[in-house]
């Protein structure tokens, strides 16, 4: 199963949709938080994800805070990753950690900061696809690929090419 995981786009809808389109053979698509655009757009652009989970800057109530998903056998864990910051808006990978084993997790992944990264730390790979449109720390703009097959990870990375 291949999957296109999105995040933190801040209302640069042609970067999104750019992205979309070159990605068209995937079988999920993911939305981990912040579209920063109108209420009425984000009910609409929510509808072009299969799974989307709420950002910081986005509209409460149309997407969960989090969810979990199974694919073949492997739990995953969305959030925004806004509950796992501190001061400085770093996400604090120890919380992130704590949530998936509460979660039976082995995979979570997150935006909120805007910096493509992965890391595994207690046997739980931390995952953030970063920002197409607006990276930070100097780190290229991003999103990420996941493919899964037969009950196993086969990939999980940042695209920083499109």
């Amino acid at each position: 199963m291949k999957i296109l995981i999105l995040s933190d786009i801040h209302g640069d809808l042609k970067t999104m949709n750019k992205i979309i389109q070159q990605n068209l053979d995937v079988d999920l698509k993911i939305f981990l938080g912040d579209f920063q655009v109108s209420i009425k757009q984000q009910k609409k652009l929510t509808n072009l994800f299969d799974y989307v989970v709420m950002g910081n800057s986005d509209y409460p109530n149309i997407s969960p805070l989090k969810k979990i998903l199974e694919i073949d056998g492997i739990r995953i864990l969305l959030h925004h990753g806004h509950y796992y910051t501190s001061f400085k808006a770093y996400v604090d990978k120890k919380m992130a950690v704590k949530d998936a084993i509460k979660n039976n997790a082995s995979i979570v992944i997150h935006g909120h900061n805007h910096i493509g990264e992965k890391s595994l730390i207690d046997n739980i790979i931390i995952f953030n696809p970063g920002s197409p449109s607006f990276p930070r720390g100097g780190t290229k703009p991003s999103y990420g690929f996941m493919e899964i097959e037969n009950g196993e990870l086969k990939k999980l990375e940042n695209i920083y090419q499109f």
